[in-house]
């Protein structure tokens, strides 16, 4: 039988403390980044990995994977896969917006000038 497979996100920014407990942006982020990993799985946002860029330990890195649009957030996210001998490293496609089936044209699509017809 497979051991648990924690995943984990790391964002960095400003929380406020309120009545034992904390609030704000920053956490709303971190949580839509952590519901786009995999069990086993330790995502990073571009914030965290711009403070850790220079102090990252031998044997450790930071793997790139692009940007990805996440639920309620208005922009798209920078994540990072932290990869590590003793951690899992290979998982399907993020759980982002790109990855969720839907009849709506992507943004890319939009922008790049293709047309889009509506039926009624």
């Amino acid at each position: 039988m497979g051991g648990l497979r924690v995943r984990m996100a790391l964002h960095t920014g400003a929380a406020e403390h309120r009545d034992g407990d904390y609030f704000g942006q920053a956490l709303n982020r971190t949580a839509r980044i952590l519901s786009a990993a995999h069990g086993g799985q330790v995502l990073v946002s571009l914030p965290t990995e711009e403070l850790l860029r220079d102090h990252i330990p031998q044997g450790v890195s930071l793997r790139h994977l692009g940007e990805h649009r996440l639920r309620d957030l208005a922009r798209p996210e920078q994540l990072y896969q932290l990869v590590a001998a003793d951690l899992p490293s290979e998982f399907g496609g993020l759980r982002s917006l790109e990855s969720v089936a839907n009849n709506l044209p992507s943004s890319s699509a939009l922008s790049s000038g293709a047309s889009v017809r509506w039926r009624r």
